[in-house]
C-alpha cells in the first residue's frame, strides 16, 4: 500500500510539470529582454506596437530601460511612465498590453516584480486586469487590480522590486490579454515593472489532486479497520 501511494504521488508531480512544459510558450518576453536596441533607455509612444514585440504600447507613453537603473531580473525593465529628454518632460501615463494564447476556463497565475521610478520619491501606481480575447473586441475578467509602490528612499542601484502574485481564469475565447495600467496622478514617477510570467495551472494537477486526496482518505480508513 505504501508503495502504491508514492507511486501516485509521483505521477501526479509527473503530469503537473508535462502539462505545465507543454504550454510554457504561450507568453513570452515577460523580461522585456527582446526589444528595441537601447542603453539607458528608451521613451516609447503609444500606439507602438514594434519596439517591444508581442507588447503593445496602447496609451500614453513608457521607457524602455537599459542600464538606467537595476532590473528585477535580466538587462531590461519599463516604467510605466515615459520620460521626453528632448522636451524634459514626462507622460502621459502609459498602458502596455500583451495578448497570448489560452485554453478557455483554464486556471493561470500572474507573477510580475514592481518597484518604483527613483527620481520621484513618493507613492506610485498602477492597475492590472486580464480581458477574455484581444485588446479591441475583448471583455474584462474580472476587476481591475490596483497595486502602489513607495518609491521614498529608493535609488537605481537599490529600487526595492517586490513580486506579486494573481490569478485569474480564462473566458470562453481561445486568448487572453494582460494589461499592466500606469494610474500615478502626477505623471512624474511611474510603477517600474519587470519578469513577468504568466503560469497556467494544469487541470489535470486539480483533479489528480482531488483523486489522491481520495486515495489517501481511503488508505487511513483501511488501516483503521
Amino acid at each position: 500500500m505504501k508503495r502504491l501511494f508514492m507511486v501516485m504521488v509521483m505521477l501526479v508531480g509527473a503530469i503537473c510539470l508535462a502539462a505545465a512544459g507543454a504550454q510554457a510558450t504561450m507568453f513570452t518576453n515577460g523580461g522585456f529582454e527582446t526589444g528595441t536596441a537601447l542603453g539607458s533607455g528608451l521613451m516609447l509612444t503609444a500606439p507602438d506596437t514594434t519596439n517591444l514585440t508581442p507588447w503593445v504600447v496602447s496609451t500614453g507613453s513608457i521607457d524602455y530601460i537599459g542600464t538606467y537603473w537595476t532590473p528585477a531580473e535580466g538587462s531590461r525593465s519599463l516604467d510605466l511612465i515615459g520620460f521626453d529628454l528632448i522636451t524634459g518632460t514626462r507622460g502621459p501615463a502609459g498602458t502596455i498590453y500583451q495578448t497570448f494564447d489560452t485554453a478557455p476556463g483554464n486556471a493561470y497565475t500572474v507573477t510580475f516584480a514592481m518597484a518604483g521610478d527613483p527620481r520621484y520619491q513618493g507613492l506610485q501606481s498602477m492597475n492590472v486586469y486580464v480581458y477574455d480575447g484581444d485588446a479591441t473586441t475583448g471583455s474584462l475578467l474580472g476587476t481591475k487590480i490596483s497595486y502602489i509602490f513607495d518609491a521614498y528612499g529608493k535609488s537605481t542601484t537599490d529600487m526595492g522590486w517586490i513580486y506579486k502574485t494573481f490569478n485569474f481564469t480564462s473566458g470562453v475565447q481561445s486568448q487572453s490579454t494582460l494589461f499592466f495600467e500606469s494610474t500615478t496622478i502626477n505623471d512624474w514617477g511611474g510603477v517600474a515593472l519587470d519578469d513577468v510570467v504568466v503560469t497556467p495551472i494544469p487541470p489535470s494537477a486539480l483533479l489528480l489532486g482531488s483523486g489522491l486526496l481520495g486515495f489517501v482518505g481511503l488508505r487511513r480508513r483501511f488501516k483503521k479497520s
